[in-house]
């Protein structure tokens, strides 16, 4: 990692800020976000979905409803290029924030 190639935090998937921890011989990169939380989130494993990130994963699918009812339609191939950008911001930023509650509240499976 560089500053010409950011990785995705391991938390949310936004962008690095530069630090990261080491597991198992692999840099796992964070967010200044999710910074704070990154310790204990480091037991999370990257092969699987955990129960936590379904949960992360449902409340990201109603982030993406509650935008498309916004924009007045159920097809995502309805929507034009700057919507379907944005719908997947909210998907993002929701999973983000839900994963970021969930470790902040000690919700997380571990």
């Amino acid at each position: 990692m560089t500053f010409t190639d950011p990785q995705p935090c391991f938390i949310c998937r936004r962008r690095d800020c530069g630090l990261g921890l080491l597991r198992n011989k692999t840099p796992r990169w964070v967010c200044e976000d999710c910074m704070p939380i990154a310790s204990k989130a480091n037991l999370l494993t990257p092969r699987q979905f955990d129960a936590c990130e379904h949960e992360a994963i449902d409340d990201a699918m109603v982030a993406l409803g509650q935008f498309m009812d916004e924009v007045g339609t159920t097809d995502l191939a309805l929507l034009d290029p700057s919507n379907f950008k944005l719908a997947g911001n909210r998907m993002i930023r929701a999973f983000g924030d839900s994963m970021r509650k969930r470790i902040a509240d000690h919700q997380a499976p571990f």
